[in-house]
């Protein structure tokens, strides 16, 4: 009776004259008047109890999800586009493939096989170079700190050709710059030039990269040669076939 009162009761108020009808009723049957009132505290106690519970956990849930919003807020644009037949599902076909090659796959500082630029943030001093390993392990070897990036490097990207060597950050330019300038690499706003997964595409871009930007910082003013048909292009003769 006690739970059925707690349970049907909009108000503390009606709750309490519940609690006096059961009262009343208990001891018209005989029970005692200390025995009626400790089944009521405790009853209402649990309930209390388990209220307060069921209330913390609703507002924990509350704040995870509004820190999952404030984190993963992005401002939306919604433009509505009349059906016109098939022009509207070209359309459409092209924006899916526009917003599969913005949208990045992957963090951005783990990526690989790409040429990057790198400033000074003291300076106009600039690098550009190429890594085929992951960003966040080539940044480390030029001097970057630990803890740019908390993500551990895939295990594809452990046997690549470009060997790490001990002593890459010791005669690094940027790490020459550093020391004999006492300046500091704006480490967190290096940018993606391009990308190949073609070791000699990979090697052509930086090249153009280092020949287009002229970076102080870097020893060398290209990985390959830029030098293809320095006399033109070999024209193919054709031979027409004289039918008689």
């Amino acid at each position: 009776m006690v739970h059925r009162a707690i349970h049907i009761s909009s108000s503390f108020t009606i709750m309490h004259k519940e609690f006096d009808f059961i009262r009343d009723i208990a001891k018209r049957n005989g029970y005692p008047k200390n025995f009626v009132e400790c089944q009521i505290r405790h009853t209402l106690n649990r309930y209390i109890e388990k209220q307060n519970i069921v209330n913390k956990d609703i507002k924990i849930n509350q704040l995870k999800q509004q820190q999952d919003n404030n984190e993963t807020h992005t401002d939306r644009i919604v433009i509505n586009v009349p059906y016109v037949g098939k022009a509207t599902q070209q359309f459409s076909k092209e924006i899916n493939k526009l917003a599969k090659k913005v949208k990045p796959t992957t963090q951005v500082i783990t990526v690989s096989r790409l040429p990057l630029a790198l400033s000074c943030k003291t300076c106009s001093a600039k690098y550009i170079g190429k890594t085929v390993r992951q960003v966040c392990r080539r940044l480390k070897e030029h001097g970057a700190p630990t803890n740019i990036t908390t993500m551990e490097p895939s295990e594809s990207d452990t046997s690549d050709d470009e060997e790490i060597n001990p002593e890459t950050t010791i005669t690094s330019a940027i790490q020459r710059h550093i020391t004999s300038t006492n300046h500091k690499m704006d480490w967190n706003n290096w940018s993606i030039l391009d990308r190949d997964n073609h070791p000699y595409r990979l090697l052509v871009k930086e090249s153009l990269a280092i020949n287009e930007n002229s970076p102080s910082l870097n020893r060398t003013t290209r990985s390959i040669p830029l030098v293809v048909y320095p006399e033109g292009s070999k024209k193919r003769t054709t031979h027409n076939k004289i039918v008689s």
